[in-house]
C-alpha cells in the first residue's frame, strides 16, 4: 500500500489526494508543481484557521472567576423613642402652726413681810417658738398695795444691789392688777412682790401663764406628672447589596457586556 510523500500517511491506489494533509497525489511535470505548491499553501491556511477557531473556542469556553453584584432584603432592628406621662408622688413640706401654753404660778400665794419682798422665778425659754408672750395677774389678799416687779437674772442682781436696772414688767401701788410681757432669751425670770408698809404683813396671789406658738413642719404626698422617654425595638427592612464571585464561562461575559 503506498504513503502519502508528504506526511507519510497511508493512501488508497486511485486516490487523488491524501485524506489527512490533502496534499496533491498525483505525479506532475516540472511545469505542474506550482499549482501543487498553491494547494498546500491552501490547504496550510485551512489548518491554521481552524487551529485558530479551535484555539478561539477554546478560550470562550475557558471558566473564569468573576464578581457579580446582587441585592437582598434584610431585616434590622433599631432602637425609637417612645414618650409617656407617669404619675408620681413627692415629697413636700408643708408648715404648721400649734399654739402652746403652760401655767407657770396658778393663784400662787406669797407671803410679803413688812418693809421687805418675796420672789418666785420660772425658767422660760422662748427659742424656737414665735409670739411667745407671759401674762397674768398679781392682787394683795387684803386690799393693801404693793409693788410688782418682773427682771431676767440680770437685772434682777442690779435691782438688789440698787443699781441701774431694767425690769419687763414695773408695777407700783397696786392693790391688783393684770401684767403682760415678752420674753426675749432663755433665762431665770424673777417675779418679785415688794412690801413698802412698816409693820404690815401682806398676802400676794400671783397667777401666770406662759403663752406661744410653735411652727412645725410635716411632709405630705403630693402626685405630680412628668414625662419619660423610653427606647423600644422596631423591626425595618432595608435592601443591601452584595458582591459574589461566579464562575462563568469567557463567552458569557463577552454576551452580558454586550447586551447590557
Amino acid at each position: 500500500m503506498p504513503f502519502c510523500p508528504r506526511c507519510g500517511s497511508k493512501i488508497g491506489d486511485d486516490e487523488v489526494f491524501c485524506k489527512k494533509c490533502e496534499s496533491s497525489l498525483k505525479k506532475v511535470s516540472v511545469g505542474e508543481r506550482k499549482p501543487v505548491r498553491a494547494g498546500v499553501a491552501k490547504s496550510r491556511l485551512k489548518i491554521g484557521f481552524t487551529v485558530g477557531l479551535l484555539l478561539l473556542i477554546g478560550i470562550l469556553l475557558t471558566p473564569v472567576n468573576t464578581k457579580e453584584t446582587y441585592e437582598v432584603t434584610e431585616t434590622y432592628v433599631v432602637k425609637e423613642p417612645v414618650t409617656t406621662v407617669e404619675t408620681y408622688y413627692e415629697k413636700e413640706p408643708y408648715t404648721i402652726t400649734e399654739p402652746k401654753s403652760t401655767i407657770l404660778f396658778g393663784d400662787r400665794l406669797e407671803p410679803v413681810p413688812a418693809r421687805g419682798y418675796k420672789h418666785v422665778f420660772s425658767y422660760i425659754d422662748p427659742e424656737g417658738k414665735t409670739q411667745n408672750i407671759i401674762t397674768g395677774e398679781i392682787s394683795e389678799a387684803t386690799g393693801n398695795e404693793i409693788n410688782f416687779y418682773i427682771f431676767d437674772k440680770k437685772n434682777f442682781n442690779a435691782w438688789k444691789e440698787g443699781t441701774e436696772n431694767k425690769p419687763y414688767v414695773s408695777l407700783k401701788d397696786v392693790k391688783k392688777s393684770e401684767f403682760s410681757f415678752t420674753p426675749d432669751h432663755a433665762d431665770d425670770y424673777i417675779f418679785v412682790i415688794e412690801n413698802k408698809a412698816w409693820f404690815t404683813n401682806m398676802i400676794a396671789k400671783i397667777n401666770a401663764q406662759w403663752s406661744w406658738k410653735e411652727v412645725k413642719t410635716g411632709y405630705k404626698d403630693v402626685e405630680k406628672k412628668r414625662t419619660v422617654t423610653s427606647y423600644q425595638d422596631v423591626e425595618k427592612k432595608r435592601v443591601v447589596q452584595k458582591t459574589k464571585t461566579v464562575r462563568k464561562r469567557i463567552y458569557e461575559i463577552v454576551l452580558e457586556k454586550f447586551y447590557s
